[in-house]
């Protein structure tokens, strides 16, 4: 049956299409701001995936307590409600314009998360917190207005706002608009919003005080039905930042890969909240059947998927089906509009622990990216209990668990399993037997356990012949099942580590490879699923320049040349494992930087390339292009740029601003090396512009190791940048160069402007 905005026969008030344009524009603002804000502060905290994460905690937050907010404020009696909402209105002005000031730039290594929320919370805390508001509160007051209408479409037209909001930013305001002009543009517009929602204020007023015009009522809801609110909005919530997470990992944290997950968010509650037609629960939960386990074989180690588009469509149309499923259950169990804004309040409480989830709990008390499949699994068994709540509704007869012999048969097989699992825990532990799930009969003992529970249970349900039964122990069984498989994929790839370390910049592995007689062992440092170091343990191999740096590799073959003209002065943003320094020299002077302490840690612990580096040498810690705007020239003879934020290079370092900053500090006829490889886009091109633009010549670099290479070489993409004569000219250099093919239509970009779209690998 569809919900509907159902006006009485009274009078009406104030026209819905006023409560409707307030809500659409405070929707629209509210999301707009966030990828706006986000993108504003990127560059400040290393271009980090992580920074859209934190934002997300801060924004989930600040709705929640605009939720509160609303609800507190709707118990207030009288025309009080006006007065207190139009002066928290008008005291929000202070924080316009909402552009950053300069003190909140953060300094040094220590760690960003709260300097983030606290930018945030000063920059646009009070509009948001009041935008966010807006929706319950004014559907509140139009149920009131009008006799108790039902307002649940406004519900739907605030997430249509919100999705319009989103969708235009990456399309329409951030390609055309300055970052500066977009913070003006959304201030005047809120300020707009601001007299709007106080003329509807002033206007509904009376509908505050008439008890001839009460909201519909209906039964009050119980506890467990307001944690079920909560769960499945965490759930879903907290699927989106884990996904969101997953892909800009790898790719680069930018708004269209924001905006995408974010905006199928919305629209699963535009759906589900706009008409019952819209979510079939026959239909998505067996779709949901499909796509929680597809999502767990895809972020497992045998499920990885290459092509970036492929990648991008699989995650997402995933994700729709479960937040249609999250979104379809909410609004199948929203209350009377009498606890309108006690359900909203339960939903933002909701995606606020799913924020908290993942923006604050995972990176500082898990050790890896476990985010993922952890949230998978405890939607899994959230579905389940809700399946367990449907069974029972077919024919009479005696309810499961209600026969004799069921407790002791349940609590047996139930017993035994979770008995097995103690044994082999303690016995893997404390008395060297193999590890869970490696031993040998592992798997047929759970598989067998679990497949007596279930038949047991379709046995029970022959009476009754409830397919609810089926549904559910097929549910339980892919449940245990995918849980098993994720947990010990997530095991077999880090059992053999030396380091687990995980902060706000990511998750980084430290483990030893066996590798060939010919040069022995080797140690890999990992940060998320890309590696960025490796050196060999035998004494007399660990000066060897490994992966992405070998003699062969652009920096490789920049370096080797310059070094044979005298002494260098070199610096290189970004430290990984420290293989760079195995070209130093003690007539050089090396500069390195990095911003995550972390790694540093880890690069002197772990790894000898700094201990051995045969050169003075320095590593300042911090966002680079902070500390170098700060500095005082270098007068770098090469300067490397090998940032890379998972397997990208973050994007502030590739724009005009930032390149006319690395020639500040490289002497007049330096190289600029820029590590490009990339397996989904295609970053040369870019850096080609940039040095056209700085009237520099851009060649490309790339190597690939032979298939008998026993050096631990990886294959490689370098863009070198100079201006110096002749450079590759000369025999040794011009031979692994090429020129660089550009693409048609792209611009270069700046602080302002960035577009992968263009760069997208064919």
């Amino acid at each position: 049956m569809e919900t509907e905005i159902n006006t009485p026969a009274t009078s009406t008030r104030v026209s819905p299409l006023l409560f409707g344009l307030t809500i659409l524009l405070s929707a629209f603002l509210l999301f707009q701001v966030q990828p706006l804000i986000a993108k504003l502060i990127l560059p400040w905290f290393g271009g980090s995936a992580a920074v859209w994460t934190s934002c997300m905690l801060f924004f989930q937050m600040a709705l929640l307590g605009g939720y509160a907010y609303a609800h507190w404020l709707n118990g207030q009696p009288g025309s009080r409600q006006t007065i207190i909402h139009a002066g928290m209105l008008a005291i929000s002005f202070i924080s316009l314009p909402i552009v950053p000031a300069m003190r909140w730039k953060p300094a040094g290594g220590a760690d960003p998360l709260l300097g983030i929320l606290g930018l945030l919370t000063a920059t646009v805390g009070l509009p948001y917190f009041l935008l966010s508001s807006t929706s319950p509160l004014l559907q509140s007051w139009y149920s009131r207005a009008n006799g108790g209408a039902m307002p649940w479409r406004f519900f739907a037209l605030s997430n249509f706002g919100s999705m319009l909001g989103l969708l235009t930013y990456p399309v329409l305001v951030e390609p055309n608009l300055t970052n500066r002009q977009q913070a003006w543009m959304w201030s005047g517009s809120y300020i707009a919003f601001v007299l709007v929602c106080a003329t509807v204020a002033f206007l509904s007023r009376r509908g505050h005080t008439e008890a001839a015009a009460p909201a519909a009522s209906g039964p009050k809801p119980t506890v467990e039905e307001r944690l079920i609110w909560i769960g499945l909005a965490a759930c879903a919530s907290a699927l989106l930042l884990a996904v969101t997470n997953h892909l800009t990992q790898n790719v680069a944290a930018i708004p269209f890969l924001w905006v995408l997950p974010l905006s199928l968010y919305l629209l699963s509650f535009i759906l589900c909240f706009d008409s019952d037609r819209w979510y079939r629960r026959w239909l998505f939960g067996r779709l949901a059947v499909i796509a929680l386990p597809s999502m767990a074989y895809a972020v497992s180690s045998e499920g990885n998927i290459s092509d970036l588009r492929l990648a991008i469509t699989y995650f997402c149309t995933a994700l729709f089906v479960m937040f249609m499923v999250c979104h379809g259950e909410l609004a199948k169990r929203r209350p009377a509009p009498s606890y309108l804004t006690s359900f909203y309040l339960m939903v933002s409480v909701g995606g606020a622990i799913g924020g908290l989830l993942i923006g604050l709990v995972a990176p500082y008390l898990f050790s890896g990216l476990y985010d993922l499949p952890v949230v998978l699994s405890l939607t899994g068994f959230l579905l389940l209990y809700l399946l367990w709540k449907q069974k029972g509704t077919g024919e009479p007869g005696v309810k499961f668990m209600e026969e004799a012999y069921d407790k002791p048969v349940v609590v047996t097989l139930v017993g035994l399993m979770l008995g097995f699992l103690s044994w082999r825990f303690v016995s893997a532990k404390w008395f060297a037997g193999p590890a869970f799930l490696n031993g040998p009969y592992d798997t047929y003992v759970l598989l067998s356990l679990t497949g007596l529970i279930a038949l047991y249970m379709l046995w029970r349900s022959r009476d009754s012949l409830d397919s609810s039964y089926i549904l559910f122990t097929i549910a339980a069984g892919l449940a245990f099942g995918m849980t098993g498989f994720l947990a010990r994929d997530t095991w077999n790839s880090v059992k053999h580590a030396r380091v687990r370390v995980r902060n706000f910049y990511g998750a980084l592995l430290v483990y030893d490879n066996e590798g060939v007689p010919t040069t022995g062992p080797f140690r890999v440092l990992r940060h998320g699923t890309i590696d960025h170091g490796e050196q060999f343990l035998w004494p007399q191999n660990q000066r060897i320049a490994t992966t992405y740096y070998t003699h062969g590799s652009g920096l490789g073959v920049a370096l080797l040349n310059m070094m044979m003209q005298g002494s260098m002065t070199v610096g290189s943003i970004g430290l990984g494992a420290g293989t760079t320094a195995t070209y130093a020299r003690p007539i050089d002077h090396y500069f390195i930087y990095d911003i995550n302490p972390a790694v540093l840690k880890i690069a002197t612990e772990q790894f000898t390339f700094l201990r051995d580096c045969m050169a003075p040498h320095e590593v300042i810690m911090g966002d680079a292009r902070l500390a170098l705007e700060s500095e005082a020239s270098k007068h770098f003879d090469l300067l490397a740029v090998d940032a890379f934020s998972g397997d990208a290079i973050p994007v502030h370092l590739l724009t005009r601003e930032a390149f006319q900053l690395y020639w500040r500090h490289l002497q007049p006829n330096g190289v600029l090396a820029v590590h490009v490889s990339n397996k989904y886009l295609s970053l040369g091109p870019v850096v080609d512009l940039a040095a056209k633009e700085m009237g520099k010549k851009a060649m490309m670099v790339s190597y690939s190791p032979s298939d008998s290479d026993d050096r631990e070489e990886s294959s490689s993409d370098w863009v070198l940048v100079t201006s110096r004569e002749g450079f590759f000219d000369q025999e040794d250099v011009k031979k692994s160069v090429k020129p660089i093919e550009p693409i048609r239509g792209l611009r270069p970009w700046t602080d302002d402007y960035s577009n992968l779209y263009r760069i997208l690998r064919q």
